[in-house]
């Protein structure tokens, strides 16, 4: 599998910025991210997280293809990312990469770089 980027995690963490009510299933949440993506990057009401998406421009179906073969292929790590991105805004957070690495999501991604 080819590793998740430093960009595509904060991507994914900033689509579920606000999100409010129960996460949805694994499948569901892959979409959501795919879906938030293309949508945020045009019409987000938080201009952090419009600008953070057009400066990067993140390919929402590669990933969307990286999380399906995560979910499929290494299970236990993509729980720990699904559960991961559900704790990231249960806090004020000043600094994203500061919490990412907090919920050990940075290693996450290291770790799928072997794959």
């Amino acid at each position: 599998m080819e590793r998740l980027s430093i960009e595509e995690l904060t991507s994914i963490v900033l689509i579920f910025k606000g999100y409010e009510g129960k996460y949805p299933s694994a499948k569901l949440f892959i979409e959501e991210i795919k879906c938030g993506i293309t949508f945020d990057r045009e019409s987000s009401k938080d201009e952090m997280v419009k600008d953070y998406l057009n400066l990067h421009d993140i390919d929402e179906d590669k990933l969307a293809v990286k999380l399906y073969n995560l979910l499929e292929n290494h299970p236990v790590e993509f729980e720990k990312l699904y559960l991961g991105i559900e704790k990231f805004w249960k806090v004020e957070v000043t600094n994203v990469q500061e919490r990412l690495k907090e919920l050990n999501l940075i290693e996450l991604v290291a770790l799928s770089n072997s794959y």
